[in-house]
């Protein structure tokens, strides 16, 4: 037997131990206070240092944003004294053409010369100098990218009943474009008949800003080297080390993410972030405290920041003289432990010899307690300790007795328990790795019909063979997995009694272990929970019903168009059910003598039965049937529990072991049949089935219903736009003096474009209304639209279409009403024909019966040609007029100011009068020049005009002369540094009857009109020679582009594409270059034409033949 430990030498090891645990406690104590101090001074060291370094660097942002704030608002100031500016030297300028010019101008021309002057003073090509009407515009700076005509308009209605002030305007951009937004102060002069419109784009004035305030805050410095830092929200560096990187994904050591903490903050109004600075281009790479404030309007963010581990040196140092000290009083704790160890030791010796004398006495009264059978006699022990020995002995002894006779009555509790228990319980033993059933009790026989001897060891039958065949194999596993894994097991499971009833069954069992961790017993019990399967099976029927109804409603919402819609469907409702085959049958009608199969899905094991679209004839069989769905009001079902029979031929057609087919009766058109296919068995379909498929067809019902009425509506809008698109007949409808319908026919007739027409304002129509008819037909269509009785519902009048032309219509009309408000239908035919038939008709009637007629008429036919040549000579005189005024004009209004400035020199008032006179005489010299190639090109046209063929005898080489013409063009277009010029004649052209003069002339006149009107970009000049002999010459550009309505217009003389507005960088010339060159080279028996989408620029074609 082992010894084990005396009790002096526990007494010895207890005063040792509570001895060094006293020191040590105390000591700790000590040390830890002396810790704890230091810490306490390192944490307000680092608290002081750190709150310091914060009101550093948030004093110096704030001060930052004070300064940004200070420069945006002196930066507006100067704006607004900019444009006023402006708005004075226009008044300035016009006084001094009106004062001093010799002659009394036009007012248009003072106005169009007031424009280019100060044009010329802005030395920006981001402008907008326009005149439209009285309004002079003078926007500056503004975006490139804008259309300028489309922002005139826009600024136009904006500012429509604006006399003076100052308002700020966004601009609508095309999707995808910069936003603008203008500052305009407005100035309406009454004396001059004029207003003034002086206005910048805050955007690009913002962005001198915003490049003075990053020189301003790169400049800051404060402490010893701190700077400011900053960006924007997207993370990209405006200010700092790293200027111009993107900082967005940039992480500390911490996995601080630095700048998008930074932009939270900023974005929050403000704040703290603390974070290791890496070590970005020689930064140092420490803990750093920043702070940062946002500015307002800009999506930017501005901060600076300290390192705060500065004063970690001072802490150390005070970490070293702690150590110290610990050491010292470490070694005086030892001391006192080896002290009092020995002081122990003596005390522990003499308690010792004290105890070995009681114990002795102690272990004689104890083996006579233990000996005996009956109760210790208390009175025969002497001492008082043995005797409270003895009365716990016989205590104990009492209490043994008493457990006894409880376990007794517990049996026969348990005995008790188990008969009456409604369920079976059951006793296993694990004997050689086989469970041995040692008892079972309860409910056996109620439960499963059999004896319950029948379960026991030895019995005729095991447990295992009642249960349900298919949940053997499963029961099985649970079993073995759940006693290998843990100690309890639970598993739900069919019985086939003794009757045949399927019975369900519920086991709950607990493992016993041995104490070698082997299984060695299992106590279980078994419940009846048939009643709770069969309302668990109520229940899930339920939820899967109301699942079914939900997946059919949203597939009622899904898909494009009808089919998708019941596909969607049959889908849901072919997967609710787990059918092999879904099908809807239309129409479902005896009298019929066929139908087709609208949809079919079929699983992938089964191939579909006549294919989706098929048409099936209505034989006697599918009549008998569709006559049986119809006449009843539920499903019919065809399985072996209804009786109802499966033709042979469809069986073995369709593979159908079982069906169930359900009349839909949808509000329009004839019933449709709803079935479902189940090919793997004869499937028995159950009452909760079919009701759920009832309710399924009446949802499908209700959606088919729906869709059919909008594939109808739709059906009927697809014929009527198809009708108004076809048809050659004119289709209108007015309300409220506006066009709400217009069909392709009416826009062809006034020779426009629907979209036009679908734009026009309120009595805008009119436009087209011949003068003469305009009243009558303006009060017919408003009387119309009154609904008015009274009115002619048809009659014939005159139209002038968009290009000018004047057609007979003949109109048809009719009340109606749109939208809960009365409207005109109006039909147009186009008569022309017929009247020009009728006045041809009248012609020669007329000049069969009377030659005298006749003679009028061709003296009146005399005297129309000579109105129209001396319209063309006024017509000619006025552009000439014109043309030449306005630089003329410029001429005297620069004369006037060169004298002045002149005059100042020599008085020696103003040292930069020279140099703005020196401006002034170039500008002088321009339009000298502009004057002087007016004048040539006038001179040109005559002798065009008298010339006849201009074809030479002899064939020339054309590459050099084409090449020429474009030099002298690059240099023209020089002034432009956005424009290039371009040319591609890689290929060999021939020798074609061209003077070179005269095609160097031609692509000249092509070359001047794509500079004259394209701003940026670039032009291409392409020359090939498709057949060898002719050549092909092509001139490109990326200009605004020329209206359909114009391509052939622009050749005619003195015509210019109309903008709508006057803008001062357009103005070119007096229309003659495309009409030159038309005539040159139809003159040389060729041809030119023009290509264009409005807005993309144009192509200019030329086609010249070979030598011949």
């Amino acid at each position: 037997m082992r010894k084990g430990m005396t009790i002096s030498g526990a007494s010895l090891l207890g005063m040792v131990a509570v001895s060094w645990i006293s020191i040590l406690v105390i000591g700790g104590f000590w040390v830890y206070s002396m810790y704890r101090d230091f810490r306490f001074e390192a944490d307000r060291l680092r608290q002081d240092h750190y709150a310091e370094q914060r009101n550093l660097v948030k004093a110096e942002v704030e001060d930052a944003v004070g300064l940004v704030a200070e420069l945006r608002y002196s930066a507006s100031q100067a704006l607004l004294r900019e444009l006023e500016s402006r708005v004075r030297d226009v008044r300035a300028l016009v006084e001094v053409l009106k004062h001093d010019l010799v002659q009394e101008p036009d007012e248009a021309v003072i106005r169009l010369a007031t424009v280019r002057l100060m044009a010329a003073q802005d030395g920006s090509e981001a402008r907008l100098y326009a005149l439209h009407g009285a309004s002079i515009y003078l926007i500056s700076p503004f975006p490139r990218w804008i259309d300028k005509g489309d922002a005139l308009a826009q600024i136009e209605s904006a500012l429509a009943s604006t006399r003076t002030g100052r308002s700020k305007l966004s601009l609508k951009v095309p999707e995808g474009a910069a936003g603008c937004t203008l500052l305009l102060t407005v100035n309406e002069f009454d004396s001059f008949g004029l207003r003034v419109v002086a206005g910048a784009s805050l955007e690009m004035a913002e962005e001198s800003v915003k490049e003075k305030v990053l020189d301003r805050l790169s400049e800051i410095r404060y402490a010893k080297n701190g700077s400011l830092f900053g960006g924007t929200y997207a993370g990209e560096s405006l200010l700092g080390p790293v200027r111009g990187r993107d900082m967005w994904n940039v992480i500390d050591v911490n996995g601080v993410k630095i700048v998008q903490e930074l932009v939270a903050a900023a974005k929050s109004g403000g704040g703290f972030v603390s974070y290791v600075m890496p070590p970005l281009d020689g930064q140092r790479n420490a803990e750093k405290v920043s702070y940062v404030m946002p500015i307002p309007d800009w999506d930017w963010y501005v901060g600076t920041g300290a390192f705060v581990n500065d004063i970690e040196n001072v802490i150390n140092l005070k970490r070293k003289q702690l150590e110290q000290n610990i050491e010292d009083r470490v070694l005086l704790i030892l001391a006192g432990m080896a002290a009092l160890s020995l002081l122990a030791l003596y005390l522990s010796h003499r308690l010792s010899r004290k105890l070995d004398n009681n114990v002795a006495a102690f272990i004689r009264v104890w083996t006579q307690a233990t000996s005996g059978k009956d109760e210790i006699d208390i009175k025969s022990l002497y001492y008082s300790e043995f005797r409270q020995l003895a009365e716990a002995a016989n205590y104990m002894v009492a209490e043994l007795r008493a457990v006894q006779d409880a376990l007794s009555g517990s049996l026969e509790r348990f005995s008790s328990l188990v008969s009456n228990i409604p369920g079976i319980v059951f006793h296993c033993d694990n004997e050689n790795g086989t469970w041995e059933r040692k008892y079972v009790g309860g409910s056996v026989l109620e439960m499963t019909g059999h004896d319950p001897q029948m379960f026991i060891d030895g019995g005729s039958a095991a447990f295992k063979s009642i249960i349900h065949p298919e949940d053997r194999e499963w029961v099985g596993r649970i079993y073995e997995d759940d006693l290998n894994s843990r100690s309890t097991y639970t598993a739900d499971y069919r019985i086939i009694r003794k009757d045949g009833e399927i019975r369900w069954l519920s086991e709950r069992g607990r493992v016993l272990r041995d104490d070698a961790g082997r299984h060695a017993r299992i106590d279980g019990v078994i419940f009846d929970v048939s009643d709770r399967k069969l309302a668990e099976e109520e229940y899930y029927n339920h939820i899967h019903f109301l699942e079914t109804l939900e997946r059919i409603d949203r597939a009622m919402h899904m898909g494009g168009n009808t089919q998708e819609m019941l596909r969607n469907i049959m889908e849901a409702i072919r997967h609710a059910f787990g059918a092999d085959r879904a099908w809807l049958l239309h129409p479902c009608d005896v009298e019929e003598e066929t139908f087709t199969v609208r949809l079919e899905l079929s699983d992938r094991m089964f191939a579909n039965a006549d294919g989706e679209g098929s048409e099936v004839s209505m034989d006697h069989c599918a009549r008998e049937v569709f006559g049986g769905v119809l006449d009843s009001p539920v499903p019919l079902a065809y399985d072996p529990s209804t009786g109802r029979e499966i033709p042979d031929y469809v069986r073995e057609r369709y593979g159908i072991q079982s069906q169930l087919m359900f009349a839909l009766r949808p509000r329009v058109g004839k019933p449709w049949i709803l079935g479902l296919h189940h090919c793997r068995e004869a499937r028995v379909w159950t009452g909760e089935e079919i009701r759920l498929f009832t309710e399924a067809g009446r949802r499908l019902s209700d959606g088919l219903s729906t869709a059919l009425v909008l594939d109808r509506l739709t059906e009927s809008e697809e014929q009527f736009r198809t009708f108004s698109e076809q048809t050659m007949l004119g289709l209108l409808v007015l309300q409220e003096n506006r066009i709400i319908f217009v069909n392709q026919a009416t826009a062809d007739i006034v020779e426009t474009s629907v979209e036009e027409l679908m734009a026009l304002p309120p009595n805008g129509f009119e436009r087209f209304l011949h003068p003469d008819d305009r009243d009558f037909v303006v009060d017919q269509g408003r009387r119309k639209q009154a609904g008015d009785p009274d009115v002619v519902p048809s009659y014939s009048w005159r139209v002038v279409t968009a290009t000018g032309r004047v057609k007979w219509l003949h109109l048809h009309s009719k009340s109606t009403r749109v939208n809960g408000r009365t409207a005109d239908l109006i039909s147009l035919v186009d008569i022309s024909a017929l009247k020009r038939a009728e006045e041809d008709l009248e012609s020669l009637v007329a000049q069969r019966t009377s030659d005298l007629a006749r003679k009028a008429e061709e003296l009146k036919r005399a005297n129309a040609e000579l109105t129209r040549l001396d319209d063309l000579k006024s017509f000619f005189l006025t552009t000439v007029s014109h043309a030449m005024r306005t630089p003329l004009t410029s001429v005297l209004g620069y004369s006037v100011l060169i004298r002045r400035e002149l005059e100042r020199a020599l008085e020696g008032r103003n040292g930069g009068s020279l140099e703005r006179a020196v401006d002034n005489l170039d500008v002088m010299e321009t339009e000298g020049k502009r004057l002087h190639h007016l004048v040539d090109q006038f001179m040109e046209l005559a002798d065009m005009e008298a010339q006849g063929d201009l074809r030479t005898p002899d064939a020339h080489p054309v590459g050099e002369a084409i090449r020429k013409a474009v030099e002298s063009a690059r240099e023209e277009c020089r002034t432009n540094v956005e424009l290039t010029l371009e040319m591609d004649d890689s290929g060999t052209l021939p020798e074609i009857n061209v003077s070179p003069a005269h095609l160097e002339r031609v692509v000249g006149y092509l070359l001047e009109n794509a500079c004259n009107y394209t701003r940026e970009g670039s032009i291409v000049v392409r020359v090939t020679s498709p057949n060898g002999a002719g050549i092909d010459l092509a001139v490109a550009d990326t200009g605004k582009g020329i209206p359909d309505e114009e391509l052939e217009a622009i050749f005619k003389p003195f015509h210019q594409v109309e903008t709508g507005d006057t803008l001062v960088d357009e103005i070119k010339g007096a229309g003659l270059g495309l009409a030159l060159c038309r005539m040159v080279v139809e003159k040389l028996g060729g041809r030119v034409w023009a290509e264009s989408a409005k807005g993309r620029g144009a192509v200019f074609h030329i086609s010249l033949p070979g030598a011949g």
